[in-house]
This record gives structure tokens, sequence and C-alpha cells, in this order.
């Protein structure tokens, strides 16, 4: 399951370790910049994660920055505490990927 932001919940009881791919404008100093970054092109494949993580991919952008073309193959995430997160992500491909054991976006 990919969780949009929309159904985000930042409070969590315990954190589990960082996430294995992270990608946020959401900067601890605010993001407010007139000129925010433009990030396209970004393509995970053939990882397997067996450890804790809390998102096994996030992904953050602006809606008037959005993140376009991502690309994620064959992902394999055994302990995540949370669904993947992608905010503001456009042209998204995902194939072959499991989060504890299920999978995501196509046959795995």
């Amino acid at each position: 399951m990919i969780r949009h932001a929309d159904s985000f919940s930042a409070s969590a009881p315990s954190r589990p370790p960082p996430y294995p791919c992270e990608v946020t404008f959401q900067y601890a100093g605010g993001t407010g910049g007139e000129q925010p970054a433009e990030v396209s092109g970004l393509s995970a494949e053939r990882w397997s994660v067996g450890g804790r993580c809390e998102y096994p991919v996030r992904v953050r952008a602006l809606p008037d920055a959005p993140v376009n073309g991502v690309r994620l193959d064959r992902l394999t995430f055994q302990e995540a505490a949370q669904d993947m997160l992608l905010e503001s992500v456009g042209d998204l491909s995902v194939h072959r990927v499991t989060v504890n054991g299920r999978p995501v976006g196509g046959a795995a």
C-alpha cells in the first residue's frame, strides 16, 4: 500500500530507524523559499531491507514543485512500521515491490 500525504500522521509511539529512501522538501527551517529544487528521474531498484524502518520510501515534495519520474522496481522491505509515503509525486512507476510481505503497486 502507498500512503499518500493526506493520510499521514506524525504521531508515532516509538520511532524505528531512519528511512531507507527519503526525498523531502520539508526542511527544519521551513519551506518558504521562492525557488524550490527541481527533482526528477529518481530510480531505486534491487533493494532488500530485512531490518526495521519507519517508512520504506518517503518522498515529500511541494504541490508547486512536485517530484516527477519516480521508478521503484524489485524492492523488498520486511519490517516497515508505515506504508510508503508519497506527497506531490507525479509519473510514478512501481513494479515488484513488497512491504511486510504484501505486494505494492503491481505484482511482487
